[in-house]
C-alpha cells in the first residue's frame, strides 16, 4: 500500500523492453498485453516513481486487486507514457489571460507573436551589453546573444547552450 490510500504497483520481468523512455514522474497507462490500447480499456493510470533494469514502480490510485494478481503466472503487460498536460493546460492559462488584458506591453507581444505586428528592430551593434557581466565564463557567441536580447525593443529569442 502506498500513501493515501494509493497502490504500489511493481511490474518486473527479465528484460522490460524500452525502459529508458519512462522517467520517475512519467504518467503511464497499464493494458494488459493483446487487449486494445483506449483510454477507457486500461487496466490503471499511474505514475512511475522508480525503475531499475527489470522493474517499473506505479502508483495508481484506484485498484480491482483481481487485475494484477498473477498466483505465480506468467502475466504481460504493456504500459504506455501518456501525456501530461499541466504544462499545456498553464500555457493555455496564461495565452487567455493575455487575450482578456489585451492593453500594455502584453497587447503589442500577442500582436508580434500572432503577426498582426511587425517587431520594432533593435538597435543591436558590437558595442550594446552589459557594462559588467553577470557571468564572466560567457564565450564570445553567448556574448553577444546576451546583447542582442538586451538591445531588443520587444522581444528576443536566445536558444543555446545553459548559461546563456
Amino acid at each position: 500500500a502506498g500513501l493515501y490510500g494509493r497502490t504500489n504497483l511493481v511490474l518486473e520481468g527479465e528484460s522490460l523492453s524500452r525502459v529508458q523512455t519512462f522517467g520517475p514522474g512519467d504518467i503511464a497507462a497499464i493494458y494488459q498485453q493483446g487487449h486494445s490500447i483506449d483510454e477507457q480499456d486500461s487496466l490503471a493510470h499511474g505514475l512511475i516513481f522508480r525503475l531499475t533494469a527489470n522493474t517499473i514502480h506505479i502508483t495508481i490510485e484506484d485498484n480491482d486487486d483481481e487485475q494484477f494478481n498473477s498466483s505465480g503466472d506468467t502475466c504481460l503487460f504493456m504500459i504506455i507514457k501518456m501525456a501530461n498536460d499541466v504544462t499545456y493546460r498553464r500555457l493555455k492559462h496564461v495565452l487567455t489571460l493575455m487575450v482578456k488584458q489585451r492593453q500594455g506591453i502584453a497587447h503589442h507581444l500577442l500582436d508580434i507573436a500572432f503577426e498582426s505586428a511587425d517587431p520594432i528592430p533593435s538597435n543591436f551593434s558590437e558595442s550594446t551589453g552589459p557594462s559588467q557581466w553577470f557571468n564572466e565564463n560567457l564565450d564570445q557567441s553567448q556574448r553577444e546573444a546576451v546583447s542582442f536580447a538586451l538591445a531588443s525593443r520587444d522581444i528576443s529569442i536566445i536558444h543555446g547552450p545553459p548559461g546563456t
